[in-house]
């Protein structure tokens, strides 16, 4: 049977809890290399969310997304000047 939690915005939410999330913990460069492996392995992306922002954002920005972008796996420019420039969408007429 289902539990009954709450939901994103406060209400209600019926089903099983969410699964747990993989918890990673160690160097940026080993981290780069395991989700570098697991890319490559799955062919998907990947999001990651830091247990805390104060302490861990610092550390994901300043070693982690560099060792990502030395393999390919974080870019480093983007190809436009807007969102839309960047995913490719036409700009509305006006």
């Amino acid at each position: 049977m289902g539990r009954l939690g709450r939901g994103a915005r406060g209400g209600p939410r019926a089903g099983p809890p969410p699964p747990p999330e993989p918890r990673i913990t160690g160097a940026a460069a080993d981290l780069a290399g395991l989700l570098a492996d697991w890319h490559e392995a799955t062919g998907v992306g990947f999001h990651l969310l830091p247990t805390s922002a104060p302490a861990d954002l610092p550390a994901v920005v300043q070693d982690l997304v560099p060792g990502l972008r030395e393999r390919g796996l974080f870019r480093a420019d983007y190809t436009g000047r807007t969102l839309r420039d960047h995913l490719g969408l036409p700009h509305p007429a006006g």
